[in-house]
């Protein structure tokens, strides 16, 4: 299951930016709706998500990613704990970093991460170019149930 939603800025020709695609990266059990996946506790998972961007400004952060001129983008995801169970975390999960390259404009990034405390989770991931200041793009609203499963 995924959760597709725009990311941002958009500003028409100049950088248009969409982040899509906030899901686990795995085979797992769908519930809720279509609205949560559930996780093994201490279970190693992937998280992933793809973006694109296009206009004159992304062209230009991507063509200028050539050697000794690199452009990385970094990719955040978090989680928060939702619902009655105390104490819940709320932190940054994991953190996928790469490079743009010159002429591509679709990317994939992800993650391995592994939560220990069983619970109801919302995952959001950021994204972000180190060069740059602020948040490039952002995604939201996939949930997860992290629980011990029996075999």
């Amino acid at each position: 299951m995924s959760i597709t939603k725009k990311g941002q800025p958009q500003l028409a020709g100049i950088l248009d930016f969409d982040v899509t695609n906030l899901k686990v990266a795995k085979e797992s059990q769908v519930v809720l709706g279509n609205v949560a996946e559930i996780i093994d506790k201490n279970e190693t998972f992937t998280l992933a998500l793809d973006f694109k961007g296009s206009g004159q400004q992304w062209e230009n952060m991507c063509n200028n990613s050539k050697p000794g001129s690199i452009t990385e983008y970094r990719v955040e995801f978090y989680v928060e704990g939702m619902g009655r169970t105390p104490d819940l975390p709320e932190r940054l999960l994991g953190v996928a970093t790469d490079k743009l390259v010159p002429n591509q404009f679709d990317y994939s990034a992800q993650t391995s991460v592994r939560i220990d405390r069983s619970g109801i989770y919302d995952v959001s991931a950021m994204i972000t170019i180190p060069q740059w200041k602020g948040i490039l793009g952002f995604a939201e609203g996939l949930i997860i149930a992290v629980h011990p499963l029996e075999d």
